[in-house]
C-alpha cells in the first residue's frame, strides 16, 4: 500500500479505502489509500483492533483509532518487522523500507513518478525522485520479470493500473 507504519492506525477504513485525515497526515492533506485485497484489509482490520484493545484510548469522533502517545502500539509492528528480518538474517532493513520497495514497483509498473508520488502521500514529487535514483541493468539482472513487466505496459495498461487504485 506504500502507508506509512503509523496510518493504518491514524486512518479511517471507508469501503475498500484507508483515509488518513490531514491533520494524521505527514504532508498535511488528505489520503486515500486503496485496500484492495481482502487478505490485507482483513490484516489491517486484525491489527487496528489489537492495537485497540492494547491501547485501551478508544476512538476519536472520526473513527480513527487513538493510539496510546505514551507508547506508541503500532511501533510492535516495526518491532516484529525487524525480529523477522533478524531471524531471516536479512541485515539493515527496517519497516519503512516496504515503502521504498512499493514506490520502486509502481514506478518500475506505470513509469508515472507524479502518480506515484501522489500514492505515497509526498508533498512534493522531489522526495519520490529519491525511489527513482535505481540502477535499471541492475534491475533488469536482480528481477526480470518486473522490468519486463514495466516494458510492456502501454497507455492502456497504466490507465488500468491508476484506474485500480482509485
Amino acid at each position: 500500500t506504500g502507508c506509512r507504519l503509523s496510518e493504518p492506525f491514524r486512518g479511517r477504513i471507508k469501503g475498500k479505502y484507508l483515509t488518513v485525515a490531514p491533520e494524521s497526515a505527514k504532508a498535511g492533506r488528505t489520503r486515500d489509500i486503496p485496500i484492495i485485497d481482502d487478505a490485507l484489509m482483513h490484516t489491517l482490520i486484525s491489527m487496528r483492533a489489537q492495537t485497540h484493545l492494547n491501547a485501551g484510548n478508544g476512538k476519536y469522533r472520526d473513527g480513527s483509532l487513538r493510539p496510546n502517545r505514551k507508547t506508541h502500539e503500532y511501533k510492535y509492528y516495526s518491532k516484529m518487522f525487524k525480529k523477522c528480518c533478524t531471524k531471516a538474517k536479512i541485515k539493515d532493513t527496517h519497516f519503512h523500507d516496504l515503502r521504498h520497495t512499493f514506490a520502486v514497483r509502481q514506478w518500475l509498473i506505470t513509469g508515472d513518478i507524479f502518480w506515484v508520488s501522489n500514492r505515497m502521500g509526498h508533498a512534493s514529487v522531489t522526495v519520490t525522485e529519491v525511489y527513482a535514483r535505481i540502477d535499471l541493468g541492475r534491475l533488469q539482472q536482480d528481477f526480470p520479470k518486473l522490468v519486463r513487466q514495466r516494458l510492456r505496459v502501454d497507455s492502456t495498461s497504466v490507465k488500468s493500473i491508476k484506474a485500480a487504485a482509485h
